[in-house]
């Protein structure tokens, strides 16, 4: 499956009013946008179990480029700006869970901030994410370096002596840094480690 990085900022262009949540996924699925690049449809219907991320709005190029350059390809976003009240198109954590069930995604970006345009709206950005299953990329990092997966288990095993929580997110390899990200299993943060840092933490840690 071929795949394509598609810019962010074109994506980010004019928001759509939102004044009202029409679909039982509330604005998430009203103003969701497929990635004609792939074939979404065929992902719709897969058991996933959807990580949430928080992140920061200013860097949602930096994310998109670490799933898709991990084993990801992106299904689509959704993209609107609302006025500041209680029905104005808020995205509901819980609605795009739901979403994310239904097309089949395995991750979730979130990130919102107030209007450029100096009025009292905000911009929301919900982006879905599923592991490419057509090409190698999921399970291998394309070096020699391990994968993803296997470092997870690796530092959750330290997690285990130091008893402190797991890991539930993806561990992402990026192989333009040479780097592993994550989400912080403590307080919810992107954290981003380089593989020399990561492999000697292991390293420390054996017995």
């Amino acid at each position: 499956m071929k795949k394509t990085l598609l810019i962010l900022t074109a994506a980010l262009g004019p928001t759509i009013s939102a004044y009202a949540q029409y679909s039982q996924y509330g604005a998430v699925d009203e103003f969701f946008k497929v990635n004609v690049e792939i074939n979404a449809g065929s992902y719709a219907g897969r058991e996933v179990n959807p990580t949430y991320w928080y992140v920061d709005y200013n860097r949602l190029n930096e994310y998109d480029g670490r799933m898709t350059g991990g084993g990801f390809v992106r299904l689509g976003i959704s993209n609107w700006s609302c006025d500041l009240y209680p029905d104005g198109g808020i995205p509901l954590k819980m609605f795009a869970l739901a979403y994310a069930h239904t097309i089949g995604a395995d991750v979730i970006l979130y990130a919102t901030r107030s209007s450029t345009e100096g009025n009292n709206r905000i911009e929301h950005y919900v982006a879905f994410y599923a592991k490419d299953h057509s090409t190698q990329a999921s399970t291998s990092t394309g070096t020699n370096r391990p994968t993803g997966e296997a470092i997870k288990r690796a530092m959750n095993r330290i997690q285990d002596i130091l008893h402190k929580p797991r890991i539930k997110s993806e561990v992402l390899y990026d192989e333009a840094t040479d780097s592993y990200s994550w989400i912080g299993p403590e307080f919810g943060k992107p954290m981003s480690k380089s593989t020399d840092e990561v492999l000697e933490r292991l390293r420390s840690f054996k017995h």
